[in-house]
């Protein structure tokens, strides 16, 4: 939800996690990183499970990234992308609420159904990730935690994404137009783009402000701010971390 990373361009989206949950379709954009993880060995599998169990809890997606070996997946996108189907098959098994085991074969199920010779165990049987599935599922400290705070954050009507505001000097002119300005006046677009419920894509919201606005709106965030700040601190001597990105100004 920062300018940046949104939560939804590498985390899981409301109707991948809906199909998933339901039939248990593969969505299109998890088929990659599910060739990478099925052309892996089972000590590559091991050390990918070791290494996530290892990772502390994050809140994007991409700060998982680093923890994966290279030397297990070397490319950064196939990593991400790696992250992302492990997320979103984490959400449904707390969503689902069946034993590690059942999904886990489920998934499998799913794969074969779809016929892709690309999309094959490399060893020709699927109980190395079959298990690995099930460690993954396993890590209810690490990238189950991760999961869980990405599902939370999401799983509102409509999440932030970015937002800008154009400035617009303006003319007053007397009754007769052809004559000089006899003031002007300054207003302001606030232009928020959102992602919403289900839908693909961004959408976008507008509002004209004034001067008065802005410093009001400028009030209601730097308020915001320092109620996250006393949150934040609040969790933390508690022993609880605070997940998210932070940017110091």
């Amino acid at each position: 939800m920062s300018s940046s990373v949104s939560l939804r361009d590498s985390g899981p989206r409301d109707d991948e996690r809906a199909d998933m949950v339901g039939k248990l379709v593969i969505p299109e954009a998890h088929h990659r990183p599910l060739e990478v993880l099925l052309s892996l060995r089972e000590d590559q599998y091991d050390a990918l499970a070791q290494a996530l169990a290892k990772a502390p809890p994050v809140l994007q997606p991409h700060d998982l990234v680093p923890a994966i070996p290279v030397d297990v997946i070397p490319s950064d996108s196939d990593r991400l992308g790696v992250v992302g189907v492990l997320t979103s098959l984490y959400i449904v098994y707390v969503r689902r609420g069946i034993e590690k085991e059942e999904l886990a074969a489920d998934v499998c199920s799913s794969i074969e159904a779809l016929e892709s010779s690309r999309m094959r165990p490399a060893s020709g049987s699927f109980d190395a990730f079959k298990k690995f599935l099930s460690d993954i599922f396993s890590l209810d400290s690490t990238l189950g935690a991760s999961s869980k705070a990405l599902d939370l954050m999401s799983s509102h009507e409509r999440c932030y994404s970015t937002a800008r505001i154009t400035s617009d000097l303006r003319p007053v002119f007397p009754s007769e137009p052809e004559k000089k300005p006899v003031a002007s006046v300054v207003f302001h677009t606030l232009e928020v783009e959102y992602f919403s419920g289900n839908s693909r894509g961004l959408k976008t919201w507008f509002v004209a402000m004034d001067i008065d606005d802005l410093r009001q709106l400028r009030d209601v965030v730097n308020r915001a701010i320092s109620k996250h700040d006393s949150l934040r601190d609040l969790s933390e001597e508690a022993g609880v971390p605070c997940l998210g990105v932070e940017h110091e100004c």
